[in-house]
């Protein structure tokens, strides 16, 4: 953990959020909490410290309780045309803040409407 802040990356064991794990252990952040569907592919991308959360984003609850425990997450998950706005309402819900690696056009549209 970097500053104290909890970031959450969805998406951790695909190829998106993987780059995106590897690029925030190089900034100095551990203890990150990797959130994915399949927890066997997740094991396979934390170290040290991570936790690892299945998390499915078409499961508002679950997904809920997984931005509930971030000060920041990461959405790697995809593909945004079906997720539109989803993961950024449930952080927006939850308190932390989001960022979206495909961008936050279509979540910004969506929370606006």
């Amino acid at each position: 953990m970097t500053g104290g802040r909890t970031v959450g990356v969805l998406g951790a064991s695909g190829a998106v959020g993987g780059a995106a794990v590897r690029e925030l252990r190089d900034l100095g952040y551990s203890a990150l909490l990797l959130g994915g569907r399949r927890p066997d592919a997740l094991r396979e991308v934390a170290r040290g410290d991570d936790e690892t959360v299945r998390v499915d984003v078409a499961d508002p609850d679950g997904l809920a309780a997984f931005a509930g425990r971030c000060d920041v997450v990461l959405n790697c998950a995809g593909p945004t045309y079906r997720l539109k706005a989803t993961v950024a309402a449930a952080a927006d819900s939850a308190g932390p803040h989001c960022v979206d690696v495909a961008g936050d056009d279509p979540a910004a549209e969506a929370l606006r409407a």
